[in-house]
């Protein structure tokens, strides 16, 4: 399957030649003004400019609102997640995971679709929900494991976000930016190879067909070429795999902008990585 390739643990995922490399040069692009980015607002027809990362943060906006407020309305969502979770009765667990999964489609506009999955699976959805977690959790990309009917897509990695620590959403913004990001490193080597372990699969845009300025979500260009995203054990396997760059990469540069912010990786990142796994965030508990 194109863009797969071999099953590795988080440390060995990380410490691999490529890979670690890549970490290295984003953990300096996150603190300094090199990475320089525009681009015309939909709706406003404004031009956007970011000078560096931390610009970026700065203008930060989902659903008219800034980083910090989505911050409030991502703790409301997964506190209510949690404690759904928590209900003894099975019956009343079911329904009370599946209005606040509909809550956190709603907040990321992926709702439509994924409501009625929800409500066609609420049946055991928490014990599914659960079950998924645990995989995630394991520190280990083999997701042979992975529910065969399990729905993981740009909807369902937003739930998972708010359950698993350090698991961040991966949808076709954060792929494509991923995807544009190991493009730079690579021009900057003058490597025109991409690896296989950083060839994040992309997925479309939500989109009318015919739309007379379509979103750009394929990353590909000149030599490098993306794979579009193939089944949910995938999309979850190269979400854990950006999570684990992304956080090693935050852990390297302590001093940057996000380490103003109180979730820098929308998660408590914890004082020290003791080689095994991260800590588990107390939001997530």
């Amino acid at each position: 399957m194109a863009g797969i390739g071999k099953p590795m643990k988080r440390t060995q995922y990380i410490g691999s030649g490529d890979v670690a490399s890549f970490i290295d040069w984003f953990a300096r692009k996150v603190g300094d003004q090199s990475v320089r980015h525009s681009y015309v607002d939909r709706r406003t027809q404004r031009r956007v400019v970011f000078d560096g990362l931390c610009s970026a943060l700065d203008q930060y906006r989902w659903n008219g609102k800034s980083y910090d407020q989505n911050a409030d309305d991502l703790d409301k969502l997964r506190s209510g997640l949690a404690k759904a979770m928590k209900i003894e009765d099975r019956k009343e667990r079911d329904k009370s995971v599946c209005a606040s999964c509909v809550e956190v489609m709603e907040w990321g506009r992926v709702a439509p679709r994924n409501k009625k999955w929800l409500f066609d699976n609420e049946d055991g959805l928490a014990s599914t929900i659960a079950n998924v977690c645990g995989i995630l959790r394991s520190e280990d990309d083999d997701l042979s494991s992975f529910p065969v009917n399990m729905r993981f897509n740009a909807g369902m990695t937003k739930i998972y976000s708010l359950l698993v620590s350090a698991f961040i959403i991966y949808d076709s913004r954060v792929a494509a930016a991923l995807g544009w990001f190991v493009v730079q490193w690579l021009r900057e080597l003058d490597d025109p190879t991409l690896p296989e372990p950083l060839s994040f699969p992309w997925m479309p845009a939500k989109e009318a067909p015919n739309a007379g300025n379509p979103k750009k979500r394929d990353p590909s260009c000149g030599p490098y070429n993306f794979p579009r995203v193939n089944g949910s054990a995938a999309h979850a396997r190269w979400n854990l795999r950006a999570s684990w760059i992304l956080a090693e990469a935050l852990r390297k540069s302590k001093e940057a902008c996000f380490y103003q912010k109180g979730d820098p990786l929308r998660w408590s990142y914890p004082d020290s990585v003791d080689g095994v796994g991260l800590r588990k965030s107390a939001s997530a508990e």
